[in-house]
């Protein structure tokens, strides 16, 4: 019966992740000291926050990294498809939930407008990337970088 198949599922499943479980802090910690590095090398441009850094009493566990994207001269969705040009990772970020669902499985008492602002603004990089080495991280960095100087030509092209 299909009740009998599960525990051994369950148990396969378990032996296989359990020593990944092990080198879950170090992996962790790799990812903190890539966005760490990552902020640091962008921490001039006002326009790309991180959404949280580590701190001392702060851990995360990072899955994606978000960041807030306030614009230079391309829309969010133009940046992107520029940095995936340039080989790097990253998408628009998660979409808000009322503006993917129907009204009847949220409730509101108004339109939502920073849900709609954040939504617009929201962009990822993939934690993959995060366990990269240092030359990793600073490829993103020049990425952005490159982007920057030549948006202008981007938008132009994108007209």
């Amino acid at each position: 019966s299909l009740h009998s198949a599960l525990p051994i599922v369950s148990e396969i499943q378990a032996a296989l992740l359990l020593p990944q479980l092990n080198s879950l802090d170090d992996l962790n910690g790799k990812r903190r000291q890539s966005i760490s590095h990552l902020s640091t090398l962008l921490h001039d441009l006002e326009w790309l926050i991180p959404l949280q850094l580590p701190t001392a009493d702060v851990q995360p566990a990072y899955y994606k990294v978000g960041f807030q994207y306030k614009g230079i001269e391309l829309p969010r969705d133009v940046f992107v498809e520029a940095l995936r040009a340039e080989g790097i990772a990253i998408d628009a970020g998660f979409r808000a939930n009322h503006l993917i669902h129907g009204s009847r499985r949220f409730r509101a008492v108004d339109s939502l407008p920073e849900a709609t602002n954040a939504d617009s603004r929201m962009i990822t990089l993939h934690h993959p990337v995060l366990l990269e080495d240092s030359s990793a991280i600073e490829q993103i960095g020049l990425a952005i970088r490159k982007v920057l100087r030549h948006s202008g030509e981007i938008a132009a092209r994108k007209r």
